[in-house]
């Protein structure tokens, strides 16, 4: 997998975080994240928490699937920080 661009956004549309697997409504900034694996070109969106949960507690070149990082220790707790108590 290489990283091709990444650039903060703000969505035209409802899109999944790729790390978390919550939906997040048109109109909210995220991060997009575009790469290259077996030839194929991915776009996937990235919302804050996740962004700043990957950042402090994962390796570049880690991977994950769809949702992980939800599960991961430690990501609820950055989540509460970062966005209060609001569940979405």
């Amino acid at each position: 997998m290489v990283t091709i661009k990444t650039k903060k956004v703000k969505t035209r549309k409802e899109h999944k975080c790729w790390g978390c697997g919550r939906k997040f409504e048109k109109g909210t900034e995220m991060q997009t994240v575009v790469w290259v694996e077996d030839g194929r070109i991915s776009t996937h969106y990235w919302c804050d928490t996740c962004v700043k949960y990957w950042g402090e507690y994962m390796d570049f070149d880690d991977r994950i699937d769809i949702g992980e990082l939800k599960h991961m220790i430690g990501w609820e707790e950055l989540k509460k920080e970062l966005e209060g108590e609001v569940n979405k």
